[in-house]
């Protein structure tokens, strides 16, 4: 942990790099920081009751960035004074994610810790991934995929708070959907909410969606409370049902 952190600039400042999609920041990612930011004192209250979780805050949270990038969303978070696990799928983007992390570590209460996970059942072990990021024991992640029980998977003792993932779905790909499913599954527990930014680019989209909902509560953040009223892309919220 470093010392308080300095107050957080109006900006942040992102060098670009890296193969892929990850390489851009894009519009979804940019209204999922802005609408933390805007309204990180009460993103949890504007939620369904289903949502409600008794004093929830970011400072100190676990947080899990899923498709990173080059960690807009992760950066501010970390600003917030979450500790966060921002990853991705692409080295290159990782490492470039890396050095913006850096770049703004002044500004956050913990380092942001940036990881390479593969989604799916084929892809990395979440559960070590966020144990070596963390420098924990193994043993003190409890996260066992879809069978998970319905306690709260912990790490170090503590739960992973939040997820958050933005422009995470790209085309008709309903093998990806479901390798990032069957991860947000491994993290999500009954304590965890996951913020999910979409831009709405396919009519497939809805599939993705139909998929979501057979493991997820899914509901849409009001669009009166969007910092941006961009065309085709919303915020929702993610919560894990169980059995």
């Amino acid at each position: 942990q470093h010392p308080a952190a300095n107050r957080p600039p109006d900006t942040v400042t992102l060098g670009q790099g890296g193969r892929g999609t990850g390489g851009t920041t894009w519009a979804a990612g940019k209204l999922l920081a802005q609408f933390i930011a805007l309204h990180h004192d009460s993103v949890f209250g504007l939620l369904p009751p289903s949502f409600a979780q008794a004093g929830r805050r970011w400072k100190d949270a676990l947080v899990v960035e899923l498709g990173a990038g080059l960690g807009l969303v992760s950066i501010v978070a970390a600003m917030l004074g979450a500790e966060v696990v921002a990853t991705d799928g692409e080295d290159t983007v990782v490492d470039q994610l890396a050095a913006n992390a850096e770049r703004h570590l002044p500004h956050t209460l913990h380092k942001i810790r940036s990881r390479v996970l593969l989604w799916g059942q084929h892809g990395n072990d979440p559960a070590a991934t966020m144990t070596e990021a963390l420098d924990i024991p193994n043993h003190s992640l409890d996260i066992s995929g879809a069978l998970m029980p319905k306690q709260s998977p912990s790490v170090g003792g503590r739960r992973i708070d939040i997820v958050l993932a933005a422009d995470v779905v790209y085309g008709h790909a309903p093998n990806v959907w479901a390798d990032l499913v069957y991860t947000l599954k491994l993290l999500l527990s009954s304590g965890t909410v996951c913020l999910l930014a979409h831009s709405s680019r396919y009519a497939s989209d809805d599939a993705f969606f139909k998929m979501l909902a057979e493991s997820f509560e899914v509901a849409a953040v009001p669009e009166d409370y969007l910092p941006d009223k961009l065309p085709a892309v919303s915020i929702f919220a993610l919560k894990r049902l169980f059995p």
